[in-house]
Formats: structure tokens, C-alpha cells, sequence
């Protein structure tokens, strides 16, 4: 349903709200353009291959991630930025329409009966969230509905050419929005039948997808040596490993996201990852450049680094292995500011970073752009923390305990580019 919903706006283009306004394809490439320009990601996963995604379109990831929360917030940050707010500004019904779609797959897709997430629709179908569950549901089914589309339309006789309003639940492309509104009530109904008959005390809408049963077969394949025309007798031993000996692990290329349900699972003990600082890998020391580094003026930029500093001070202050000195918490809390695109995205769990934190990242981001064909070398990253431990920004009496901390800025956003 996702990927109609998904296909039918690509191919349309342009569909209109109840009230009359546009919702456009064209926005989602323009914000996938502006980040590709930028050389950074507004805190989504947008690339070219969910624009271009006629090679994969049978992939629910990549419509999920099209249609998605995160789109919308990018969108609405890009209408108040100067540079591409003029861009941008007629953007909030292609934001509105990425943000019902999306509430639509949460409400479709709880995993769990106790939501850690801060938005209201992703919660489990029980007596007490019924009826929230069902404003949702009306609120989405009733947009959906409004939703229109521009058709032509010619006469017979006078073969003039005319357009007209279709709603799109009506339009040759309906399948998946009417899907969506029927697969939204069915859920609904399908509790009250379990509740009443059975005393069903909650519902989990995921197990009822059919992603398990897709994985599991695309992992089929796997066990013959990606043979993807086993006959009846490899079908069988496949069948059999899967079932009684490993986990299900299916393709990275697979069109489902993996199941985090084991079948059977067997045990395994986690590797350490830990690692002592290894002097000998600054070899390359004399390759990289960081003097006279790449000035970055962009307004995106710095709002998008300042995202990445606030979600290092979480990970950070969270960590249990990581002990903080007196230094680094007052560090990590002092002068805190939030950009436009941390009070966008923020559901009530982001954190602003400290302007010391923003003046570590931003100085490892113009390290990165200034070495951008050299930040995969041995040695980079250590090179990057020795300039950091020893910079003007950052002052450390003992430098020893706090090379994790600066690692982890660099692990981060060394995937910036």
C-alpha cells in the first residue's frame, strides 16, 4: 500500500487537499538535491535512490523513508531557512501529506505494547488507547479522502481539452489509498473481535504483516547459494536449517526491513570492541591537511552540525562506560542553544548542544570537507583527535581519558560527507 501510495504521487506529481492546495512531488527532489549541494543529510535518509527508485521498487524501505516524519520536518526547516525559504514556501501540504502517511504506517507497524516513542499514534491497540487510536484513524481516513487530483478530460464532440477534480480514491491509482483506510479500520475491528471473544488484552499490529513471511523466503535463497529456482528437495533442506539452527537473517537487498524475532535462536557472545589507541597508525600523519580549512558560511550547515552535537552530549551523558570528569559535564552543559532544525525535529527527547561541543563538531566537519578524499586512510580519525585534545577550543589537563570522547565526534561525523 505504502509503495502505491508512494508510485501514485511520483507519477501524478501533484495531488491537492480538501483545501485546494498542492501537494508536489517536486519538493521531495529539491530537498534531495539541496542535500546532495550541501554535502550533508537535514536529518533524514533521503538519496537519490529513493528518488530514482524505479530499480528498487519493490523496497518498502526506501517509500517508508520517502513518506516519512523526518521528510516532513526537513521540509518545514527548509521553509524557514534565508537561503531556500522562498523555495520552500508553498511546502507545508507536501509536509502535511508525508506526516498523515506516515502516522498511518506507525499505527500499522507497534512492535511493542509499551511505546518509548514520544508520538501518540505508535502505541498499542489496548481498551485504554482505543479510542485515541480511533481519532487517529478518522483524522487520517478523512484526509486521505479529500485528497484529489487534476484530470483531463475531452469531449467527444468538440474535442476540447478540460481538467477536473478526481478525488483519488477514485482515480486509476486508487488502490493504495483506498488500501490504507481499509487495512486502518480493519485493525480497529480486528481488536474488538479478539478483545471480546477471546480477551485479547492488546494488539500488536506488526505481527500481523506480512514482512515475516517475506524475509523468511528471501532467506531461502541464501542457504542454496542465492539460488533463487530451488527445487522441491533444496526448498526442504533450506526449510529445515532455518527452522531448527540459526536465526532468520535474510539479504541486506531484501524489499522487507528485518524481523528482530528470533527462531530459536542460538547463542553467541559479543565481541569486544574496544580498542587501545595505537600510536602506529599516525604514519600518515604528514598527508592530512588542517591548516587554512574549508570555511563553511552555510545556514544548513551549522544547524545540521549542531544536530549532530546534540545527539553526541545524549549519547554521551548516557553512556555508563564513559565516566565524565567535572570538566567535561560543565563541557558538555554550559551555554546550551537550540537551532531551528533541533526545535523541529524535537518530540521532547533532543538535547542542544553546549557551544563547546558545536565548536568541537563544526572544526572536525571543516577537517572532514578539507580532507574529504583522504578521511578513509589509516590514521585519520587519530590524527583528527590529536589535533582536537590539543586545539584552542578544547583545554583537557589529562588528555588520556578523554580520547573516547573525541572519537566518538569523529566516528559520527566522518559519515557526514
Amino acid at each position: 500500500m505504502l509503495k502505491n501510495i508512494r508510485n501514485a504521487f511520483h507519477d501524478y506529481g501533484i495531488l491537492f487537499d480538501s483545501k485546494g492546495d498542492s501537494i508536489a512531488w517536486k519538493y521531495i527532489e529539491d530537498l534531495q538535491s539541496i542535500q546532495s549541494d550541501e554535502g550533508l543529510h537535514i536529518a533524514n535518509k533521503l538519496t537519490r535512490r529513493h528518488i530514482k527508485y524505479k530499480q528498487n521498487i519493490m523496497n518498502v524501505r526506501l517509500a517508508t523513508q520517502t513518506l516519512s516524519s523526518s521528510t516532513k520536518d526537513s521540509l518545514l526547516y527548509l521553509q524557514n531557512t534565508k537561503k531556500y525559504g522562498q523555495q520552500f514556501k508553498d511546502a507545508t501540504p507536501t509536509a502535511t501529506f508525508c506526516k498523515r502517511i506516515n502516522d498511518a504506517f506507525d499505527i500499522l507497524n507497534v512492535r511493542a505494547k509499551f511505546s518509548e516513542r514520544f508520538e501518540t499514534h505508535k502505541i498499542s491497540l489496548t481498551p485504554k488507547t482505543k479510542e485515541q487510536l480511533k481519532q487517529h484513524v478518522d483524522e487520517i481516513t478523512n484526509y486521505i479522502l479529500g485528497l484529489n487530483i487534476d484530470v483531463k478530460v475531452k469531449n467527444r464532440r468538440t474535442k476540447l481539452v478540460t481538467f477536473k477534480m478526481v478525488p483519488v480514491v477514485k482515480s486509476a491509482r486508487k488502490c493504495g489509498f483506498i488500501g490504507m483506510i481499509i487495512s486502518l479500520k480493519n485493525a480497529l475491528d480486528l481488536y474488538d473481535d479478539l478483545h471480546e471473544k477471546y480477551g485479547l488484552e492488546y494488539l500488536l499490529t506488526y505481527k500481523l504483516l506480512q514482512d515475516h513471511i517475506e524475509n523468511f523466503f528471501s532467506a531461502v535463497p541464501i542457504k542454496g547459494g542465492f539460488n533463487n529456482n530451488p527445487d522441491a528437495f533444496q526448498f526442504r533442506c533450506a526449510y529445515r536449517r532455518l527452522l531448527i539452527h540459526h536465526d532468520v537473517v535474510s539479504s541486506s537487498s531484501a524489499n522487507c526491513e528485518p524481523d528482530d524475532i528470533p527462531i530459536l535462536a542460538v547463542s553467541f557472545k559479543k565481541k569486544d570492541t574496544t580498542k587501545e589507541f595505537d600510536e602506529s597508525l599516525l604514519k600518515n600523519y604528514d598527508l592530512f591537511q588542517f591548516e587554512n580549512l574549508e570555511v563553511i558560511p552555510s545556514e544548513l550547515v551549522h544547524d545540521v552540525v549542531q544536530y549532530i552535537g546534540g545527539f553526541i552530549t545524549m549519547k554521551i551523558t548516557r553512556k555508563t562506560s564513559v565516566q565524565l570528569c567535572p570538566q567535561c559535564s560543565a563541557v558538555l552543559e554550559e551555554g546550551t542553544s537550540a537551532s531551528n532544525l533541533v526545535t523541529i525535529k524535537n518530540r521532547g527527547g533532543l538535547k542542544a548542544p553546549s557551544k563547546r561541543v558545536f565548536d568541537v563538531c563544526f572544526h572536525i566537519e571543516q577537517m572532514i570537507r578539507t580532507n574529504k578524499d583522504k578521511i578513509f586512510l589509516p590514521g585519520f580519525i587519530e590524527r583528527v583527535i590529536q589535533e582536537i585534545l590539543f586545539d584552542h577550543f578544547v583545554h583537557f589537563a589529562d588528555t588520556t581519558d578523554h580520547r573516547s570522547i573525541i572519537r566518538k565526534f569523529s566516528n559520527l561525523s566522518q559519515f557526514i560527507i
